[in-house]
């Protein structure tokens, strides 16, 4: 009898140390786990999408009877898109009894809404305002008119694409006359453009 109460009291007190561990254990605050330090900067990466994003590159304007090529850049996020081109002008038919083969310039800013984007092709609508000092033929020549523009690329890789872009000039000073050449010939009232782009993401 004495043993079984030997035993009973240290079955007795094994389980008081057990509900006491028990019971510190639930008071005890969580315990941290450590995150990998690559773990992080792969979740904090994404973030850093979400800024500005520039694009340049070159463009040659299809213009009748005039060789127009051309530079141009613009910067924006997702949505909206802001930039300018500058180019020169030649004309490469000349008109009898005027030996004048260089124009002048073409100037232009412009600002667009990229309503579809994708990592291989984006559309871009909106305005802006083109100049032409035609100081190939007279310093004080100045023709401006106000843009629609439709822009679309194709990127061949993540950051070289291809693009194609169309204008048309809603309002225009007399003197320019998108659509009809030097010799009153009729041409198309849209101008087109093609080249290549490059942007930084």
């Amino acid at each position: 009898m004495d043993a079984l109460s030997g035993r009973g009291t240290v079955v007795a007190l094994i389980l008081i140390c057990c509900a006491r561990t028990a019971a510190q254990a639930q008071d005890l605050p969580p315990v941290a786990v450590p995150v990998p330090i690559e773990a992080t900067q792969q979740t904090a990466e994404p973030a850093q999408d979400s800024g500005l994003a520039a694009r340049s590159g070159l463009q040659w304007l299809l213009a009748s009877g005039k060789a127009m090529p051309g530079i141009f850049g613009s910067a924006g996020g997702r949505w909206v898109l802001v930039g300018m081109e500058a180019g020169l002008i030649w004309t490469t038919q000349p008109v009898p009894n005027d030996p004048t083969r260089f124009l002048g310039s073409q100037l232009a800013l412009f600002v667009l809404g990229m309503p579809y984007a994708s990592p291989w092709f984006d559309l871009a609508l909106g305005s802006g305002v083109d100049a032409y000092p035609l100081w190939g033929i007279n310093l004080d020549t100045w023709e401006v008119a106000l843009s629609l523009r439709a822009h679309a690329n194709l990127w061949i890789t993540r950051k070289f694409g291809l693009f194609v872009h169309a204008r048309a000039y809603p309002l225009q000073t007399a003197g320019l006359e998108l659509g009809t050449a030097r010799d009153e010939r009729e041409g198309s009232p849209v101008l087109f453009g093609i080249g290549v782009t490059v942007r930084t993401r």
